[in-house]
Formats: C-alpha cells, structure tokens, sequence
C-alpha cells in the first residue's frame, strides 16, 4: 500500500461527491461529521490470507479504497486521523469475512473461534482472542490483520466508533452488490453507457 494510492482515491471521492452535489444540487453529508447523511457503507473486508508460507494480500486495492475515503473525510474533519473517520464509516460484509474464513482455514483447530470475531461481546474480547490466535503459526496473520483498528472496526459493533445502533442496524452483507456484478456479465461489458442504460 501507498500513500500515492489511497490519494488518488482521496481525489477520486473528492471529484465524485462533488459532482453528486451539483448534480442533486444536495451536499454530500457523513452523519459523525454533520450530524445528518452517509451512516454507513458496507463494503467487502480485505482479506489478507496466510497461505503455506507466504502471505497475500489479494485486496490491496480495497485497502487504497477506504483509507482513501477516509483522507477524504478528513479534509471535511481534520479533528480525527483518517483511519478513525473509516471506524466511523465502515462495516465490513460477513458474507465475504466467512467465505474468506472458511476457504482458507475450515480445517484449524482455531476455526469456530475466528468464526466468533464479528459477535464478541466487548472490544476486550475480541482483543484477546486475537491476542492469542497470534502465538499459532498458523493464524498469526489473520489475527494481526484483523488487530488493526481500522479493520477491527467494521467487523465488531464493540469495536466501531459508529454509534452501536446504527452498526447493529445495517444489513451486514453486500451481496447486493454481488448480484449487480454477475447481471452485469450476463447483459454485456464494454458497452457505450446509453447502450447500457437501455439494457
């Protein structure tokens, strides 16, 4: 990850959400920020998975993406560091944290505990699960991974900066999303956008 990479997504959020704007003639507004708007966005974790020896981190892009958004967030609201305005904002999909999961580690013996991350019931919980899940070899990555707060954040309410129910509240899937991709492959990609809008 780089510093050139989450500021081309600040950019990019900075152009979009302008450009929302004047279209709506509405100003874009973030609930922790205003007061009122944007409560959440559900997006899918950045599972970086421990495979033999050798660590990938496949979603390096989303990583750019949310840290993006939150340099974003920051120029609105300099008070908090850009990795607080992404535990205000972000929830991460379960959907995609349990297939990650289950595809890499069903067959540990620390499987239905990593299982549990998401439903701790306190920040301390879920800080010493991950503590010890550190001292195996096996899940050392995934548990340092998970202990950044940013990360922590959109998997576990008791984590979050984002009030408790607005957390608790928001669908914790984006297989909405998920459906929107495969529609799109079935009716054509590379198509002109009137072409597309008149699928």
């Amino acid at each position: 990850m780089t510093a050139e990479s989450s500021e081309f997504y600040e950019a990019t959020f900075r152009t979009l959400f302008a450009l929302i704007a004047k279209v709506s003639g509405k100003p874009i507004c973030w609930s922790h920020i205003h007061g009122e708007g944007i409560k959440a966005i559900v997006t899918d974790i950045d599972e970086g998975q421990k495979l033999g020896m050798i660590f990938l981190d496949f979603n390096w892009l989303v990583t750019n993406l949310k840290l993006g958004l939150g340099r974003y967030l920051r120029q609105l609201d300099p008070s908090k560091t850009v990795t607080e305005h992404v535990q205000h904002v972000v929830i991460y999909c379960l959907v995609h944290f349990y297939r990650g999961l289950h595809s890499v580690y069903r067959n540990l013996p620390h499987y239905q505990s990593m299982k549990s991350l998401p439903e701790m019931q306190s920040e301390k919980d879920c800080k010493l699960l991950l503590d010890r899940l550190k001292l195996d070899a096996t899940t050392a990555a995934w548990a340092d991974h998970k202990l950044k707060p940013y990360i922590l954040s959109g998997l576990n309410a008791h984590c979050s900066k984002m009030p408790s129910e607005v957390f608790n509240s928001v669908p914790r899937n984006s297989n909405l999303i998920e459906s929107t991709h495969r529609k799109t492959n079935r009716s054509g990609i590379s198509q002109t956008i009137l072409a597309a809008i008149k699928r």
